[in-house]
């Protein structure tokens, strides 16, 4: 859980490309949503690109993150959009992640931190480590997340449906047997 704690995606992530040697990386798990008029719980958002919130200058007036809009790789992208049509009961929608180690569970937080990114379509706890990682590596890398709230009242109760539109998508992309090392 998390990015840079003591066995959070950071670490695990650099062990785990130490140890696998992946030609890519598809993560997915579970997200909050930016917005439920147009969004709705179990869909699930792709990452054209990934900023951590963490790094940022707090102001007495505002805040300026300090971390780049890492992007996501462009051939992974496509595949995504090549199969997102090939699953049914939910939406994928593309743009950026927010991504940090605290849990977002607050509506002034999640307000303050779209007001930082406001292109950013959601957020999760572990995408940012996953891209360290695989930047330092050199392994490109795609998030997919189910929504299961809307970083604020959080329970479990949406977090399976979430996670399993998320790997479902991952799924039709495996079923479209071009993932190799060409990529």
């Amino acid at each position: 859980m998390g990015t840079t704690n003591t066995n959070a995606a950071t670490t695990t992530m650099m062990e785990a490309i130490d140890d696998v040697h992946p030609d890519y990386i598809i993560s997915c798990g579970i997200a909050f949503g930016r917005d439920s008029t147009k969004q709705k719980l179990g869909d699930v958002l792709v990452s054209e690109w990934v900023r951590m919130y963490g790094p940022q200058r707090v102001g007495s007036i505002e805040i300026i993150p300090r971390g780049d809009r890492v992007p996501a790789d462009g051939k992974l992208l496509q595949l995504v959009s090549l199969t997102s049509h090939q699953c049914s009961g939910f939406t994928c929608w593309p743009g950026g992640l927010l991504s940090g180690d605290d849990l977002v569970d607050n509506p002034e937080l999640k307000a303050k931190l779209l007001l930082v990114e406001p292109e950013a379509i959601g957020g999760d706890m572990e995408a940012a480590g996953v891209v360290s990682a695989a930047g330092k590596k050199h392994v490109p890398w795609i998030i997919t997340k189910g929504i299961c709230d809307w970083g604020e009242n959080k329970d479990s109760k949406d977090q399976r449906l979430a996670a399993t539109n998320a790997f479902s998508l991952l799924r039709a992309m495996l079923q479209m047997k071009v993932l190799s090392k060409r990529l």
